[in-house]
């Protein structure tokens, strides 16, 4: 259902004009086969000319197949010049979208994209690069993380799991994650914590979006049997460069709250503030660092307030494989029921894989 809102509700506008006329021209010219050749060209700072296919720029890394090397990471600020004749959507840090080839350019460290009118960009300016035909999978990406220890002496076992996994299209987008942590020992009664989040989003103008989320929470040490929110929030990416991305958000939730020991549920609405910070490295090796903080003001129980913060290091130590740290903290100045706790925090250092 979430889905086919958010396809009824696809705006119109010069930026879909443009698309749709990329879209056409691709059909005309045949560049819709399943099959793409890899025939795009990127010229490097040190002079070097490869053939290839560009698959998406994202977080400052061009990936590109070849025949000979296989897919590539290449830094973007290592790229002087690129030319393809297919058709991609290309996003500046300034929230600027264009539709159309990369022409070739006569100036280092800039590219042409060019459709019915032709605009020259600056290479660093440029964040995103997407082809216009591009399958689902191949724009997926993400992570999962694992983490476990034991004590003999004690006899305790701690488990954590954490996996994420995205989708960024032209105009729509989504993010699926979830983590849990579960600890056991002799004569205490185990802890867990559980988290699940399905995020979608419709891409604006001028760096704007809309976010539609349901999530699912549940965690013995705040005596939260199971709590089910449904969100809708406007985001705005402060700052997109090659190397961070600020996001802030604002909008609202209503929520479903189940308590233990409570035999009815709690209905309420809140608001929501906040946002998100990332920071990469790209340099190897690659060093993510992932941070969000949101503050949930109740608006039908007013004076009662929920925080949230989670933080995310994950530092690669082989390619596609990571080690890392994560500390999250949960806080509620008024939880509906009165034997619960209303604070829960926790750290763990797990090991993890990058798709």
């Amino acid at each position: 259902m979430l889905f086919f809102l958010l396809a009824m509700n696809l705006v119109s506008g010069d930026s879909l004009h443009q698309l749709l006329v990329a879209a056409s021209a691709a059909v005309l010219l045949g560049v819709g086969s399943l099959h793409a050749q890899k025939t795009d060209v990127i010229i490097l700072i040190n002079g070097d000319h490869v053939t290839g296919e560009i698959k998406k720029l994202e977080r400052g890394r061009l990936e590109y197949s070849t025949d000979d090397m296989g897919t590539l990471s290449i830094k973007w600020d290592k790229i002087v010049r690129i030319t393809s004749n297919k058709f991609f959507q290309v996003e500046t840090g300034r929230g600027d979208r264009y539709y159309g080839t990369l022409a070739e350019s006569t100036d280092p460290g800039t590219m042409v994209v060019q459709l019915m009118d032709r605009y020259t960009l600056q290479l660093l300016s440029v964040v995103k690069i997407n082809p216009i035909k591009q399958s689902i999978w191949s724009a997926l990406d993400g992570y999962l993380d694992i983490g476990f220890d034991f004590k003999r002496a004690r006899k305790v076992f701690n488990l954590h799991t954490a996996g994420e996994v995205r989708f960024r299209g032209r105009k729509y987008g989504f993010k699926l994650n979830a983590k849990t942590y579960f600890q056991s020992q002799d004569s205490v009664e185990n802890v867990q914590n559980q988290n699940a989040a399905l995020q979608l989003e419709r891409f604006l103008a001028n760096r704007w979006s809309i976010a539609l989320s349901n999530e699912w929470t549940s965690n013995s040490e705040l005596s939260l049997d199971l709590r089910t929110q449904f969100g809708l929030s406007a985001v705005w990416m402060l700052s997109q460069t090659n190397s961070s991305e600020l996001r802030a958000s604002a909008g609202v939730n209503l929520n479903r709250e189940q308590y233990v020991g409570s035999d009815t549920a709690n209905v309420s609405g809140e608001g929501v503030v906040g946002g998100d910070f990332l920071v990469f490295r790209l340099d190897s090796p690659k060093l993510d660092v992932n941070t969000s903080l949101y503050g949930y003001p109740s608006i039908t129980d007013l004076g009662r307030v929920r925080i949230q913060f989670d933080l995310r290091v994950s530092y690669e130590l082989l390619k596609d494989f990571t080690v890392g740290l994560t500390f999250y903290d949960s806080f509620d100045s008024r939880p509906p029921s009165a034997t619960a706790s209303k604070n829960d925090f926790g750290v763990t250092i797990p090991i993890g894989w990058k798709f």
